[in-house]
């Protein structure tokens, strides 16, 4: 018996992650016991200029959709019992003022049905700071520049991997001239 099915992933609109099914194609046996599908999965980078931080270097951008593609590369059938989503606390798109203190994000990782909490989702910083030098780290960024977040699972055989992208602005400080002395 052939079916075919489409699958929605539910994820934070301002992600921006854009999951495209080249084909799904469903094979079950009458007992649905087997359910298998081929796609093709591309994420999209969200784009920084759309909330008003300056463009990354492309070779950050690069090394971003890099790390998607192994992904998509390595897992090309799917379970829908398998399959997972990634949820950031909070907006996956943040913005601060340098305060010297870390500034991330945070995600979890659920299964797809049944929403079940599956792990915490491993969170790695790749950015450039405002003098021009790069950062790539899974800790937290304290300096004022620009991050893409890349929030990922690693799978098991339980569960199928994800990454989602998010975007963390750390704005140089305000610097308030001192007020001049009033004269006498």
């Amino acid at each position: 018996m052939k079916k075919r099915f489409s699958k929605l992933l539910i994820l934070s609109m301002t992600t921006v992650l854009t999951i495209s099914m080249a084909s799904a194609n469903a094979f079950a046996e009458d007992d649905a016991s087997e359910v298998s599908a081929t796609y093709a999965c591309e994420a999209s980078i969200p784009n920084a200029s759309d909330y008003g931080i300056p463009e990354l270097n492309s070779d950050i951008v690069a090394g971003l959709k890099s790390m998607g593609d192994q992904f998509n590369a390595n897992y090309q059938y799917v379970d829908a019992a398998k399959s997972t989503y990634i949820q950031f606390y909070g907006s996956p798109v943040q913005q601060f003022e340098y305060d010297g203190n870390p500034h991330g994000l945070t995600a979890g990782v659920y299964a797809t049905i049944g929403n079940a909490k599956v792990a915490e989702a491993n969170i790695f910083y790749i950015g450039q700071l405002s003098d021009g030098t790069y950062y790539a780290s899974s800790s937290a960024p304290t300096e004022p520049g620009v991050y893409y977040v890349a929030a990922s699972y690693q799978g098991t055989e339980e569960y199928y991997p994800i990454i989602a992208y998010g975007i963390i602005y750390i704005k140089e400080a305000e610097v308030t001239p001192p007020t001049p002395p009033t004269p006498p």
